[in-house]
C-alpha cells in the first residue's frame, strides 16, 4: 500500500515536471510567434513597395501601408474595391490585358500605367503581378506595386529636351545650308563678273561696285558664245 502511494506521489511529480517543461516551451513559442508577427508587419506593411492581394474578379482582398499610401485611400475603403476603379480610365485596356495574361498563362505578368488621385494628379504605377491558389481552389492575384512618377518624369524631360536638340540641330543645318547656298551664289556671280571682264572688252573699264547693278544684264548676253563661262566646248 505504501509502496502504491509512493509510486503515484513519483508519477504525479514527474506529471508536474513535464507539465511545467510544457508550459515553459509554449511561453517561447508565444514569444517566438510575437517576435515573427513584429517581423511580418515591418517587412509587410513597411516595405518600401506595395503589396496587394486581388481576388480573380479584381476586388481587394489585402494591401499593406505603403500599397494603401500609393493608393491615396485608408485600407479600410480599399478592402473590397475593383483595383481597375482606381486607374485611368485612357490606361484601363492595359490593366485588362495585364490580368488576362496572367491567369491564362499563369505567369508573372508586368505592367506600367497611371493611377487616378483624388486630387486630380496622375500617378506612374508599374504593377508586377503573379498568382497563388487560395484553399478553396480560386486563384489569388499577389502583386507588387511601386511609384515611378519621378522616373516618368525625368524620361519626359529627357524627351522634351532631346526634341528641342534635334530642332536646333535642324535650324543649325537649315541655317549652314542657307550660308553655303548663298556663298556659293556669290563666288558663281564673282566667276561670271571675272569671266566676262576678261571675254568682253567692252566691261574691262567697269567699275567691281558697279557689278552688283548690272547682274540683271547677264541674261541678255549669249553664254554659249564663251566657253569660259558656260565651261561648254568652243
Amino acid at each position: 500500500m505504501l509502496q502504491t502511494l509512493a509510486q503515484r506521489e513519483e508519477s504525479l511529480r514527474t506529471h508536474q515536471i513535464e507539465l511545467k517543461t510544457q508550459n515553459e516551451e509554449l511561453i517561447r513559442s508565444e514569444g517566438e510567434l510575437s517576435e515573427a508577427r513584429s517581423r511580418y508587419f515591418d517587412l509587410y506593411n513597411l516595405a518600401p513597395v506595395g503589396y496587394c492581394t486581388v481576388s480573380e474578379k479584381g476586388l481587394i482582398l489585402d494591401v499593406n501601408l505603403t500599397g494603401s499610401s500609393m493608393l491615396g485611400l485608408p485600407r479600410s475603403k480599399l478592402v473590397g474595391r475593383a483595383l481597375s476603379r482606381l486607374i485611368l480610365k485612357e490606361d484601363q485596356s492595359i490593366y485588362h490585358q495585364h490580368n488576362t495574361a496572367l491567369l491564362n498563362s499563369r505567369l508573372p505578368q508586368e505592367c506600367e500605367l497611371k493611377l487616378a488621385l483624388h486630387d486630380g494628379a496622375a500617378l506612374w504605377l508599374h504593377l508586377s503581378s503573379s498568382v497563388e491558389q487560395e484553399a478553396q481552389g480560386a486563384p489569388l492575384l499577389r502583386v507588387v506595386i511601386s511609384d515611378i512618377t519621378a522616373r516618368k518624369k525625368t524620361e519626359l524631360a529627357w524627351h522634351e529636351a532631346h526634341v528641342e536638340l534635334e530642332k536646333l540641330v535642324n535650324y543649325t543645318k537649315l541655317y549652314q545650308n542657307e550660308r553655303l547656298v548663298a556663298a556659293s551664289r556669290l563666288v558663281s556671280h564673282d566667276a561670271c563678273y571675272v569671266s566676262l571682264k576678261v571675254r568682253l572688252p567692252h566691261t574691262a573699264d567697269v567699275d567691281d561696285r558697279s557689278w552688283v547693278g548690272r547682274l540683271g544684264e547677264i541674261p541678255r548676253i549669249n553664254w554659249w558664245k564663251y566657253p569660259a563661262v558656260t565651261g561648254a566646248n568652243a
